[in-house]
């Protein structure tokens, strides 16, 4: 039992130098690979997608600034 301890360890502690190499990116991928393993490849690509697209349109508004805030938040009556 202790040799099956002493491998897991050395598993573990091998696992763990490789996932923190990884990007910040590729850390957010394995993650979702190991919460929902069940979801498609295709899926988990096309959800990225979504997020890039909602990031991109997000810096556009703020570099845009207060021209497309909502009447509630610019109208001061």
């Amino acid at each position: 039992m202790s040799q099956a301890a002493a491998i897991n360890t050395k598993l573990i502690d091998s696992l763990a130098q490789i996932i923190l190499s990884l990007t910040d990116e590729e850390q957010q991928f394995l993650l979702q690979k190991i919460q929902h393993p069940a979801l498609a490849s295709e899926e988990i690509q096309r959800q990225r997608e979504v997020l890039k697209r909602d990031i991109e349109l997000g810096m556009e508004q703020l570099r845009q600034g207060d021209d497309h805030k909502p009447a509630s938040t610019t109208d001061s009556r």
